[in-house]
């Protein structure tokens, strides 16, 4: 009996304290939970369709073509896309843990490893999920997120400069002229014409 009841009282408060022992790690896993939730990645990886896109027709007034799409973006971006789903995760961490207490840190943490927490971020928000995430908001474990919601996303938009800048940075004429040279990666219809288009791009930048 007094084994039972020493077992019961490590599996209570063990759960219990562990749940709360890393508030960093708890953070770190909403965050997680938040960017694939809204789909950040996929939303990056539209917007790099779209930008090749573009950059295709535009090559095209040029004379050229990108013939090797992924290598293409590859040396123009970098690990951009990875750079910056790293600072969205350590900077909405960071909010997380200065606008709310460990407590209701590790409260939704827990529930996002839940299979309910898991469910509803899987259907995400819509009509048909409404109410779940009215009562989860309000009243459940996503309610100091929704408390604090005007603190977070003030944080968020102070990485705007940086990431404007970051991508300044890569678009820039020497970067584009770089990739330009590479035989491998853009085909000229005249090849004579590439050293004209890489000087000129060197030149502007």
């Amino acid at each position: 009996m007094k084994q039972l009841l020493i077992l019961a009282c490590c599996v209570l408060f063990g759960t219990s304290t562990s749940s709360l022992s890393d508030p960093v790690e708890n953070a770190s896993y909403v965050a997680e939970q938040h960017i694939i939730s809204t789909k950040v990645e996929e939303k990056l990886n539209a917007l790099s369709r779209g930008l090749m896109a573009d950059m295709n027709a535009a090559f095209e007034t040029l004379g050229a073509q990108i013939i090797d799409p992924d290598r293409f973006m590859a040396e123009l971006m970098g690990d951009f896309e990875a750079e910056l789903i790293s600072k969205i995760r350590k900077t909405s961490a960071a909010a997380y843990q200065e606008l709310m207490t460990d407590e209701e840190i590790a409260a939704l943490a827990d529930f996002y490893r839940s299979d309910a927490g898991q469910t509803l971020l899987a259907r995400g928000l819509s009509e048909a999920t409404l109410n779940e995430y009215n009562a989860f908001a309000r009243e459940g474990a996503g309610a100091p997120i929704l408390e604090h919601l005007h603190e977070i996303v003030a944080t968020m938009e102070e990485m705007g400069p940086d990431v404007l800048a970051r991508l300044k940075d890569l678009f820039s004429m020497a970067r584009m002229a770089d990739v330009m040279e590479m035989e491998s990666v853009v085909k000229f219809e005249d090849e004579s014409h590439r050293k004209v288009v890489v000087d000129a791009l060197r030149k502007a930048g």
